[in-house]
């Protein structure tokens, strides 16, 4: 396995810096020949996850994200730096209630990447990994 390639980033917690982030974090996938499917798997997830810290942290403080890539897989990292939550289990099974505004962002995290974690350090840290296949 080579030595991971690396973007990191900070996101100003703003709906409005996203657009950016997520044309990054494609630019830098898109780069490295990752298939479209996922690409836009981690872009959604990215999203979501800041969107989840915008909405949550109710922290001032920018947002950061950090994209590794190897041969077989890309790791998403996304921190914030807010009050934190204890993360809830996160079952795929279990689609969340369609009428309800809000709920779907973990499930969406967990339903397109192979693996995520939530811990809480200081404010919550979203960790997912995707599988890639070239």
């Amino acid at each position: 396995m080579t030595e991971p390639t690396v973007l990191s980033l900070t996101v100003r917690p703003m709906a409005s810096a996203l657009g950016a982030a997520r044309h990054r974090v494609r630019t830098f996938l898109c780069g490295f020949g990752v298939p479209d499917d996922a690409v836009f798997d981690v872009v959604l997830s990215l999203d979501e996850a800041c969107k989840n810290a915008i909405r949550f942290s109710k922290s001032p403080r920018t947002i950061d994200v950090t994209v590794a890539f190897d041969t077989d897989a890309v790791c998403l990292v996304v921190r914030d730096h807010g009050v934190g939550f204890e993360p809830p289990t996160i079952d795929t099974s279990q689609p969340p209630d369609p009428l309800s505004p809000r709920g779907r962002g973990l499930f969406l995290l967990a339903s397109l990447m192979d693996d995520v974690r939530i811990d809480r350090d200081r404010g919550a840290v979203v960790i997912a990994r995707k599988t890639v296949a070239r």
